[in-house]
């Protein structure tokens, strides 16, 4: 089937993002504000336009990155103040976890240890695995109730060149005490001589030690990002009209893998194919892929390197020539913009419908607003997004958009909470030592100063989990127009997202995200006649404002501040 097909059938299932931009200068669009991630400029199919479609009903697209035991325990020491999560968790609707980021839990250099002298230690003996950190994480998954993704390879900036920030251990890991430099000095090699074994012994020890059955789906992916080329790290000089087998068989700048793209291809085969044997039911699939577009237009011969998309055209191609078992492909992408999201997820479809990979999921293994984006506030503070209501309206807007994805399996927020880069989790700095090779940036600031998860490192809500809990009272609604219930008008430069679902109490139910970055402009939302009384809940800076709206003329005039995002419950019996 073409894509073209895809997309008509998939527009019987969605429904469009509802953008208004109202007055004489309408039609105008919010500016795009990213820098390093919104490159993503290849067009939407045409026939996307101006419908309005509704999908079945609304996917609980509720993961997080890490969490929610602490990353370390909250006694003494250079991370001292971080919260176990779990019932903030359960309270905004979190569903799965992925074991990424935990700086040592999950980590193959933490559970394998190995500084680069002697012998490589034989992935075979269970002597040479430490499981501790690991296994303290996965409980608090598994008690919490939380499902889980499996991450296989390592968390981000796990290069020894990295230096530790004010007394935390290096890279922020939890280290093995009783031996504590576990950075590989060779990724690439190691790996070839450990791996597809040493991952199985992963699976063998979860599998066992949480009594899980071999036949229980459980989603398992390889790697992190391998081929990502930014983010401290000088990207490669390579010329734009490099051949394939040159690009195939370079070692690029990059702290994820420092081996050749094909070593990479290769490896990923050997053990999806290892994994799937021993494991036939297992969700096999990866790797993570960063930034996917990460460049001006499509490939052609006119255009032949922006490097993200030649890496992914490439990797496609390997993995269909080899038939390499591939049950979901995931990818990262950090942006403030639901069309950036929504741009990648057609690339990648559009090479799965290439490869005849048709029944391949996708998920976004990581998002998020963009951390470094900041408000002036109007007693002229700066201060980042994720922090204030700002934040909780962009990031509904992108739930709303995720859920017109048809073939989007699952999202994962980075992260569910702040933690550990520096003491308190108040910031996400880096430091690199000064005789470092390839990487750039020395400031401890270069990433913003307000951490990046949901909840703060000692478990309080930021907006956006507030928001989070509102996005958790939609799922599995069964999706209504909200056109039926709601007009409303917004200003010059505004946007503004909704959906409307009806709950089994026959309430219909309306999350939306008002965005617009002028502070004195509002949106008026008009109930129809129908509804008798509506409750509406607003995210704010500190909290949510829940208000009861009974009188009939009232609910033709409900004001939503800028910036803001909410949900109105109708009633329609009095």
């Amino acid at each position: 089937m073409n894509f073209n097909k895809k997309i008509n059938l998939a527009i019987l299932l969605c429904f469009t993002l509802l953008i208004a931009i109202m007055s004489s200068c309408s039609n105008r669009t919010e500016t795009n504000l990213d820098t390093d991630q919104n490159s993503a400029k290849t067009p939407l199919p045409a026939e996307k336009e101006d419908q309005n479609v509704i999908p079945e009903k609304f996917k609980p697209l509720f993961g997080v990155n890490a969490g929610p035991g602490a990353f370390w325990p909250d006694t003494e020491g250079p991370s001292y103040g971080f919260k176990d999560v779990t019932q903030q968790y359960q309270d905004i609707g979190v569903n799965i976890i992925r074991v990424s980021d935990f700086f040592g839990a999950g980590d193959m250099m933490n559970y394998f240890p190995y500084d680069g002298s002697g012998d490589i230690p034989d992935p075979i003996d269970p002597k040479n695995y430490y499981w501790a950190e690991t296994d303290k994480q996965v409980a608090k998954i598994k008690d919490g109730d939380f499902d889980i993704h499996l991450r296989l390879g390592q968390s981000w900036r796990n290069m020894a060149s990295w230096a530790p920030y004010k007394g935390m251990p290096l890279e922020g890991y939890q280290l093995n005490p009783d031996n504590p430099v576990n950075f590989w000095p060779n990724i690439a090699q190691i790996s070839k001589e450990v791996q597809p074994q040493l991952f199985i012994e992963f699976l063998d020890h979860f599998l066992k030690q949480w009594d899980l059955s071999a036949n229980k789906k459980i989603h398992v992916e390889f790697w992190n990002e391998p081929n990502i080329q930014s983010i401290n790290t000088v990207p490669s000089d390579v010329s734009p009209h490099i051949s394939d087998e040159e690009f195939l068989n370079t070692t690029f700048t990059n702290y994820e893998w420092d081996g050749t793209p094909l070593e990479f291809y290769q490896l990923f085969e050997t053990c999806a194919k290892a994994i799937k044997n021993r494991y036939p039911n297992i969700k096999i699939g990866g790797p993570a892929i960063w930034n996917p577009l990460g460049g001006e237009g499509p490939i052609d011969k006119d255009n032949p390197f922006p490097f993200n998309q030649r890496w992914i055209k490439l990797f496609f191609d390997y993995v269909q020539a080899n038939e390499v078992p591939m049950d979901f492909i995931c990818w990262n992408v950090y942006s403030d913009h639901p069309e950036d999201y929504e741009k990648n997820y057609v690339h990648i479809q559009e090479h799965l419908d290439r490869i005849g990979y048709t029944e391949t999921q996708q998920m976004i293994t990581e998002y998020a607003i963009r951390f470094d984006n900041k408000t002036t506030l109007s007693d002229g503070l700066e201060v980042s997004n994720t922090l204030i209501a700002k934040g909780a309206s962009i990031a509904t807007s992108l739930w709303i958009g995720f859920q017109k994805l048809p073939n989007l399996h699952m999202t994962y927020y980075n992260r569910g909470s702040d933690g550990p880069y520096i003491p308190g989790g108040a910031g996400f700095p880096i430091m690199v030592k000064e005789d470092s090779t390839g990487i750039v940036n020395s400031s401890p600031n270069s990433f913003g100063t307000a951490g990046i998860g949901l909840l703060n490192g000692d478990g309080t809500y930021k907006p956006l989990a507030h928001a989070h809990k509102l996005w958790n009272e939609m799922a599995d609604l069964i999706p209504v127009d909200p056109d039926k219930y709601l007009t409303y008008k917004v200003p010059y430069q505004a946007n503004m997202h909704v959906l409307a679902g009806e709950n089994p109490q026959g309430q219909v139910i309306i999350l939306g995200a008002f965005r617009n970055d002028f502070s004195n402009m509002k949106a008026t939302l008009n109930i129809e006649d129908t509804v008798k009384r509506a409750i509406v809940k607003t995210v704010m800076d500190d909290g949510v404002d829940i208000k009861e709206i009974v009188d009939s003329k009232a609910l033709k005039n409900i004001w939503i501040q800028p910036n803001r995002a909410f949900q109105i419950t109708l009633f329609f019996e009095e």
